[in-house]
């Protein structure tokens, strides 16, 4: 792809859709023989290690998109669509890697410097990534702008740096304004802020508190509502009495 002859302004952090075998291994075997311009990324992480298939110092075909492609390092999450407490290990080992780079280049953790592949390009990727993250490109990204920067910084759960400062607003307004609920279905719904995502497998929910109290310390709010309109179960979620 080409020398990019400065440091990255940005990370692009995806998932490679491979089964438990696609370790890095696998991808050291394999990326020899495959046509580079079909994609790959600069550093694949899995269950055996890490492997550097591109030094940082050249641009890669990671993302279908010139921009992105030129100007961001990239990593994948790899066995991603295999055990799912092996990749969040490997989800961990790779935010792990990028904010060592991060801080290496200089680059604050914010929506400019990280981004989704489905962000630059019509993809899905990271697509389990966003689904045990709540779900939206903004809930994911969100995430991992999150763990990049308790990591730089040194912080425990329940702070966020925002812009270099430490604030524990968007938190604050988590406790009022994310929560999950069931309404007598036997599916359980998370509300991220932003919208109702259904929760399908038992997975999810538990990744989707895990990652919450993990982030703010507390534990996520859960709501059995049986037939209540639907403003008494939001005011109900938010602690507001009735008129």
């Amino acid at each position: 792809a080409g020398v990019r002859g400065y440091n990255p302004t940005g990370v692009v952090i995806h998932n490679d859709a491979g089964s438990n075998g696609a370790n890095a291994g696998f991808y050291n075997n394999w990326l020899p023989n495959h046509n580079p311009e079909n994609g790959f990324a600069h550093v694949y992480i899995a269950s055996d290690g890490r492997l550097q298939a591109s030094d940082f110092s050249n641009m890669a075909w990671h993302c279908a998109n010139s921009y992105g492609n030129a100007n961001y390092a990239s990593w994948e999450v790899c066995q991603s669509e295999g055990d799912l407490n092996q990749f969040l290990r490997n989800e961990q080992a790779v935010l792990d890697d990028v904010a060592k780079y991060m801080k290496q280049w200089g680059l604050t953790p914010n929506r400019d410097t990280v981004k989704l592949h489905q962000e630059l390009s019509a993809t899905s990727c990271p697509r389990r990534s966003v689904e045990v993250h709540g779900g939206t490109l903004e809930s994911c990204r969100s995430y991992f702008i999150t763990e990049l920067n308790k990591r730089l910084t040194g912080q425990t759960s329940g702070t966020v740096a925002v812009n270099n400062t430490q604030t524990n607003t968007e938190l604050e307004d988590d406790d009022l304004m994310k929560f999950t609920y069931t309404n007598g279905d036997k599916t359980t719904y998370y509300f991220n802020g932003e919208k109702v995502i259904a929760l399908s497998h038992p997975d999810q929910l538990a990744i989707v508190r895990k990652t919450y109290k993990e982030t703010t310390g507390k534990d996520l709010k859960n709501f059995d509502w049986k037939g209540s309109p639907i403003n008494i179960r939001f005011m109900q979620a938010n602690g507001i009495d009735k008129p």
